[in-house]
């Protein structure tokens, strides 16, 4: 049985909840939020705390899962780690590259997993399976609602999300990060990987309807995944101008997520060095917002 801590009471942390009542093998032992208001709204029988030092002292803790505001991300990560468990933690990582750096001072080898949840999507690595004789030849990406949220910024929010996929796709860094639009409550950025290889993304918080979808570009087809659009995946043939849905795995994301995170052993998908990578996209993309062009 692993035994986990959860820490925020947000509906993040109550999806974490209600997806861990499938794993027979694992479960929540305490929860730490800010607030008795904000735990009384959480369903479940586990310790319900305020204060981190009722988590501390647990002896039968084996993982954490990191659900709170992404201001807070560092402290505790930076907590855990001496504690030898394992992390997983929702996007952004952390807010700054200092604060990895920072991170990686502590133990350099963290057993860290970040929540990018759209890699775990059974669409999504449907795709990854079907470009693998293909040339991809450009990435787009647009996300949007109308949440605002008060704890990061647009970027850091929804920008994890195109860079992961970007850089799991591309399995390299970009060049440059370039500025293409900017509003109050929206942003356009492209990324240049080198050898025509193409990216961008569009995402804003002016939207009443939800989207996140990406586009993949290939010499052979274009695919298109809709992660909130059902069926959800699909393909237009370059050849013929053909137009399929393949059958998809039907298991929600954060289950293949947490399936993962399970695991014993080091992470390979989404870890702290992918975590690392990711971070430095978006201060790219922060320097770009006001320069136009950064260089990575």
């Amino acid at each position: 049985m692993t035994n986990i801590a959860l820490i925020g009471a947000g509906s993040m942390a109550k999806n974490y909840i209600n997806t861990l009542d499938h794993f027979p093998n694992a479960r929540i032992s305490i929860v730490l939020a800010k607030t008795k208001n904000n735990l009384s709204k959480l369903p479940g029988k586990f310790i319900k705390t305020t204060k981190i030092e009722d988590v501390l002292i647990q002896k039968n803790i084996d993982a954490v899962i990191i659900s709170s505001p992404a201001s807070t991300h560092f402290k505790f990560i930076s907590l855990f780690q001496k504690m030898g468990i394992r992390i997983l933690v929702e996007k952004p990582f952390v807010t700054s590259l200092n604060e990895v750096k920072k991170i990686k001072k502590i133990k350099p080898k963290s057993n860290i997993l970040i929540a990018h949840t759209l890699l775990f999507h059974p669409a999504y690595q449907l795709i990854k399976k079907l470009v693998k004789n293909e040339k991809i030849l450009n990435l787009k990406f647009e996300g949007y609602n109308n949440n605002p949220r008060k704890d990061t910024t647009l970027l850091w929010d929804w920008g994890p999300h195109p860079i992961s996929l970007f850089l799991d796709l591309y399995n390299k860094m970009p060049k440059s990060a370039n500025l293409e639009n900017k509003s109050k409550n929206e942003i356009s950025i492209s990324l240049d990987f080198g050898n025509n290889l193409k990216s961008s993304f569009r995402i804003g918080w002016n939207s009443p309807k939800k989207i996140r979808k990406l586009e993949v570009s290939t010499n052979k087809n274009i695919y298109i995944f809709d992660d909130l659009k059902y069926p959800n995946l699909e393909i237009n043939s370059l050849s013929g101008f053909n137009i399929s849905y393949p059958k998809v795995e039907t298991t929600p994301p954060l289950n293949n997520l947490i399936s993962y995170f399970l695991r014993s052993g080091r992470y390979n998908t989404s870890n702290f060095d992918f975590g690392v990578k990711v971070t430095k996209i978006l201060e790219a993309c922060n320097k770009s917002i006001k320069n136009r062009t950064t260089k990575l």
